[in-house]
Formats: structure tokens, C-alpha cells, sequence
């Protein structure tokens, strides 16, 4: 009974072990491409009106301009391949990050100078540089339904704007995937066969004594 007892101790302590191991995390960072990054362009005035889409635009651009006569706008859409993390399991993603940066702002007065996709807004008063949204959870949606690509679009909210660099320009935007697994480090093998060996020994050891 005792060696029952003690053999049911070892295995749940050895459990515990098992469900401490530290995980293992991998951090991905896919940059938008030259193709993946393009800005829409849309003029009115008394001339007429149109649109047109531009690929190669350095820098990106989002801005809403108005004169009597003569009015102006532009989009921008980002969209990420992800053949890259085409292994990667939906369940093993912790966050998603939409990582660009800001070169110039303008605004009449407003702080919300534009919004992406998302409901996200960009703001005047966080200034220009490196900027980083959490997109997690409308990253996973996207890449649950379809694995090989994430858009996002910046849209203007008002007479104001920004601009972004650019894959042209040499700081693309980027997507920073962190995924992590459950995998126990080698250190916790260590302890489980440790301990497997030890109950085999006091096993043994407890019939050998019952020979006598």
C-alpha cells in the first residue's frame, strides 16, 4: 500500500512539473510588400471628378483637402502576405501588432486625423515615428477564415491627414506575430525520467525487502 501511495504521490508531483514547463514563443514579423501597400486616390471639383490607385506611392498617404471648387482625398490599404506562418495553428497566436511609421501629420483642429480598419483611430496628439495598434483579435479573425492574407486600410477622417513610409521608402509596415506552444524545455524531461527512475528503484527495492 505504501509503494501504491508513493508512486501516486511522484506521478502528480511530476504533473505539477509538467504543467510548470516554461512555453516556447516564436515572434514573426511579416513587412507589407511594394505590391501590398497602395494608395487611393479620389479629386472633385467643377473640372469633374475621378479616381485612380497608385502602387509605388512613397510616402504612403491619408488626407482629406477641400478648396471652393476643388476637393481631394486618399486612402491607403495594407495587405500582408502571410504564406510565412502558414504553419502556424489559429490557437497558438497570443497577439498581433500593426507596426508603421508616422512621417508627417496634418489637421485643422482635429486630433483624430485618421482610422484604420479596425475602428482604430490615429492621432495628432501621439505625434509622428514608429506606432504599434494591437490587432489581435481582428488579426485572428482574418486569419482563421483565410490563412494567406490580412488587410488593413487607413482612412481619413475630416480635413486632415498623415503620411506613412512606405515599402518604397525602406520602412515598410509591418505585422509582429507572437505565437506560442506548450512545449516543456528539456530541463523538465530531465526531471520526469529522473523520476520515473526513482519510483522503478523504490519499487524494486520495496519487493527485494519482501523477499526477506
Amino acid at each position: 500500500m505504501k509503494v501504491r501511495a508513493l508512486l501516486t504521490t511522484a506521478l502528480v508531483s511530476m504533473s505539477f512539473f509538467w504543467a510548470a514547463a516554461p512555453a516556447s514563443a516564436a515572434v514573426y514579423d511579416i513587412s507589407v510588400t511594394a505590391a501590398g501597400d497602395v494608395v487611393s486616390h479620389r479629386y472633385w471639383g467643377w473640372f469633374g471628378s475621378g479616381s485612380y490607385s497608385e502602387v509605388g506611392a512613397n510616402p504612403n498617404q491619408v488626407y482629406h483637402s477641400y478648396e471652393p471648387g476643388n476637393g481631394n482625398s486618399a486612402n491607403t490599404a495594407l495587405s500582408f502576405d502571410l504564406a510565412s506562418i502558414s504553419s502556424v495553428l489559429l490557437a497558438d497566436i497570443v497577439s498581433a501588432s500593426l507596426n508603421f511609421n508616422i512621417l508627417s501629420i496634418s489637421t485643422e483642429g482635429r486630433n483624430d486625423v485618421a482610422t484604420l480598419s479596425n475602428g482604430l483611430p490615429v492621432l495628432n496628439s501621439n505625434g509622428t515615428g514608429w506606432k504599434s495598434f494591437d490587432v489581435t483579435d481582428n488579426f485572428k479573425g482574418q486569419f482563421g477564415s483565410s490563412p494567406s492574407t490580412a488587410s488593413y486600410a487607413f482612412t481619413y477622417t475630416g480635413y486632415s491627414g498623415f503620411t506613412f513610409a512606405s515599402a518604397e521608402g525602406g520602412e515598410p509596415a509591418y505585422l509582429r506575430i507572437t505565437t506560442i506552444a506548450a512545449v516543456p524545455e528539456p530541463e523538465t524531461y530531465a526531471m520526469l525520467l529522473m523520476g520515473l527512475g526513482l519510483i522503478g528503484f523504490m519499487v524494486r527495492r520495496r519487493k527485494f525487502q519482501g523477499n526477506f
